[in-house]
């Protein structure tokens, strides 16, 4: 996943750290985050998720301090103002189709841990493997100067 990380925890500015994350299953106890923080610091990952099986997926963020977390654009987790109580939500999934996911995190002091958890009728409890795991790749350069030409249509 796409991964941002701020020297703030306002998801503020311009990030510190800019690099993919190939899964969210952290523990930094009370260790750096980014090359020069280790509290006060916010992380945010995107990308998508793309699912074993065609049924319902509880995805379980285990956190400390604060977490939220998207699924196709609507906010399915909201624990930003609160901590450390494992939170979860179960959405229908179908196999083979790639589903937005985005998570926020913001860390204050002292301990330091973020880990993203599935589970379903198929699949154990278990962080989510990389293989399932997909990334935006941005375009550069873009917008692109497009012109549109009347011509015979090949539909």
């Amino acid at each position: 996943m796409l991964a941002e990380y701020w020297n703030n925890a306002f998801l503020d500015g311009v990030p510190a750290i800019t690099r993919l994350d190939f899964k969210v299953d952290f523990d930094w106890g009370l260790g750096l985050i980014t090359n020069e923080v280790a509290d006060f610091v916010s992380i945010r990952w995107s990308g998508k998720v793309r699912a074993p099986a065609t049924e319902d997926f509880t995805f379980i963020l285990h956190a400390d301090d604060a977490v939220r977390m998207w699924i196709n654009e609507v906010l399915m987790i909201d624990r930003w103002d609160s901590c450390c109580e494992d939170v979860a939500v179960t959405v229908p999934l179908t196999m083979g189709t790639y589903t937005d996911l985005r998570i926020e995190y913001k860390e204050y002091q002292e301990q330091a841990y973020v880990k993203l958890y599935w589970t379903s009728q198929s699949v154990p409890k278990q962080i989510i493997s990389p293989v399932y795991l997909y990334y935006p790749n941005r375009v550069a350069l873009s917008p692109y100067n497009v012109e549109i030409k009347k011509g015979p249509s090949i539909a």
